[in-house]
């Protein structure tokens, strides 16, 4: 879903109530193919294996289905297909932190070693991301 809409109100970000005190139309566009973020995570200029996080920018906690997470090939490769149009922080860690999706303002502090890309429908963006070393992690 790209967009819902009820009497100018984003719905995805806000929430709604559908009772008989929001009388409206609710608008609800559907999503395009979307696009295509694809990159390498690296540590010292060598490959690296990890997990990559995407992240809206800004951080919306209250739209979980904007974060998204998946480890690396074995080469140090990743590709995220279908992304939401929009602009995102993409981070590399070497282990998977559950919390991160479920509280992001922790990556808050990572932000300096992020990446940011903007997604458009239909294409796809190319980003190196270098491996938040384990003295910089929690």
């Amino acid at each position: 879903m790209k967009s819902a809409r009820l009497g100018g109100v984003d719905v995805l970000d806000a929430g709604v109530s559908l009772d008989s005190t929001n009388p409206g139309l609710l608008d609800v566009v559907l999503a395009s193919p979307g696009g295509t973020i694809s990159g390498e995570v690296r540590e010292g200029g060598q490959v690296a294996v990890g997990v990559v996080y995407v992240a809206p920018e800004p951080l919306r906690p209250n739209r979980p289905d904007l974060f998204f997470s998946r480890s690396t090939n074995d080469d140090g490769t990743f590709t995220f297909a279908g992304m939401p149009p929009g602009n995102y922080r993409l981070f590399a860690f070497r282990e998977p932190d559950p919390n991160l999706l479920s509280n992001p303002a922790l990556f808050l502090p990572y932000e300096a070693k992020s990446e940011s890309v903007s997604v458009d429908d239909g294409a796809s963006q190319s980003v190196q991301l270098e491996l938040i070393s384990a003295s910089a992690e929690r």
